[in-house]
């Protein structure tokens, strides 16, 4: 964390309340309703118009369940679908995380909170939104060479897999021998194998309709279509990949490319992609002394923060504790913004410590934040050598010796006012 200057050149001017949220001068914008996106609709309008259509076969195997065990009828009736539906999503998570293991990727974290445990200690520093999630899984590449075609190869396997293995399946079931009489358990696999398949086809098909969800993720189809296009949204999102890489090896966010993180942002919509690059764009300003812009990105990552997933959420109105209580001394807005944090335990613990230290320093307690802060130093240097921990390291530094400074200046500030005042005295 650098000291943050209050210039930005070649920057439009802005005034403090271009910052109205980080200000605390509007309200913070609502989660939006889950609606259905447009492969929601298909997926859905298929299935009961699939069930409606065969409703008489539907009935007719029930009937033959119902004669035969009640228990074989209840799970077949409430039990087989709602299994089958999970399972298909499965099939096409899995296609999606097995295709992009073969061309170079690597599953980065889980996205549900009590799983951050299982991140590495050196990116839970971090914990932030990697810029490719597939369900409860965030992945990121391990390279950047031929990124455009892997992507493609991996956004395509998940609905390849979702029509090609419940087919497999079905295959496999008819050159089972049937029974010479039916019993229940033959009967009971066939339907849910059945079910299985056309739900699997259903999902996969669904996941190639273009459309973003209520939480501004784009569908397989949308990213595909935005890799074939390869325009303004494309860059953005190889530009994003570009800044995780150098962040995930160590390289300072000072050091990264200006044309990169201008690339990155280029694009407002109302994305996830758009939060992500407001973050890192916060990142990359913040460590280059510039408030102004700083001030600018962090803003535009907590409008967008609504639809953001929780723990994304979270490390954002950390962050902005963080900013107005270290960098504006403002300890009101400082609390605030750390009590809009809805699970603070679940953040990785150095970041929890940034924010005791900051708010500390805003609460008049300088010392206590400097010795917190020389606990935070020695923790960062027991985590495994990387190139991470390097960087971490050589930040926990500089904010180390801005804190003495400023505890240096403000004494001697205090020191040369006592003549002053004893001066003042006199005269009166």
């Amino acid at each position: 964390m650098g000291p943050l200057s209050g210039t930005a050149g070649g920057t439009e001017q802005r005034f403090p309340t271009s910052a109205p949220l980080l200000d605390v001068l509007r309200s913070l914008p609502q989660p939006p309703l889950d609606r259905l996106s447009t492969g929601d609709y298909f997926f859905i309008s298929s299935a009961v118009i699939l069930a409606f259509v065969e409703l008489p076969s539907i009935r007719a195997l029930l009937d033959s369940f119902t004669a035969r065990s009640a228990i074989a009828f209840w799970v077949a009736f409430l039990t087989t679908p709602a299994a089958a539906f999970l399972v298909s999503v499965a099939i096409h998570k899995a296609g999606h995380l097995l295709a992009g293991w073969l061309v170079g990727f690597e599953s980065a974290s889980l996205q549900t909170g009590p799983l951050w445990s299982r991140l590495p200690r050196t990116m839970a520093l971090f914990h932030q939104q990697e810029p490719l999630p597939l369900g409860l899984a965030l992945i990121r590449p391990k390279r950047r060479h031929h990124l455009r075609g892997r992507l493609l190869v991996l956004l395509l396997a998940g609905p390849l897999a979702s029509l090609i293995v419940p087919l497999l399946l079905l295959m496999s079931l008819r050159f089972l021998r049937a029974p010479d009489s039916l019993d229940s358990t033959y009967l009971l696999t066939s339907f849910s194998l059945n079910v299985l398949g056309v739900l699997s086809v259903l999902y996969g098909v669904a996941s190639l309709l273009p459309d973003v969800d209520s939480r501004g993720n784009f569908s397989d189809g949308a990213r595909i279509l935005m890799l074939l296009e390869n325009g303004a949204r494309a860059r953005r999102w190889f530009a994003i990949f570009e800044l995780h890489l150098l962040l995930n090896a160590g390289v300072r966010p000072g050091d990264w490319d200006e044309k990169l993180v201008a690339q990155a942002t280029a694009v407002r919509d109302e994305s996830l992609d758009a939060v992500v690059a407001s973050w890192l764009a916060y990142q990359w300003a913040a460590s280059r002394q510039n408030l102004m812009v700083a001030t600018w990105h962090l803003e535009d990552a907590l409008r967008g923060s609504a639809a953001a997933p929780e723990p994304l959420r979270d490390r954002l109105f950390l962050e902005a504790a963080v900013f107005q209580a270290w960098f504006r001394h403002n300890s009101f807005k400082g609390r605030f913004w750390s009590d809009q944090i809805s699970k603070l335990r679940l953040l990785p613990d150095l970041q929890q410590q940034r924010l005791a230290i900051a708010l500390r320093w805003a609460g008049g307690k300088p010392f206590e934040a400097w010795e917190k802060q020389q606990v935070y130093l020695q923790q960062v240097r027991q985590l495994p050598p990387s190139p991470v921990r390097d960087m971490v390291e050589g930040q926990a530094l500089e904010w180390k010796g801005q804190m003495e400074s400023r505890m240096l200046s403000g004494a001697w500030a205090t020191m040369h006012s006592h003549p002053q005042d004893f001066e003042v005295r006199s005269s009166v």
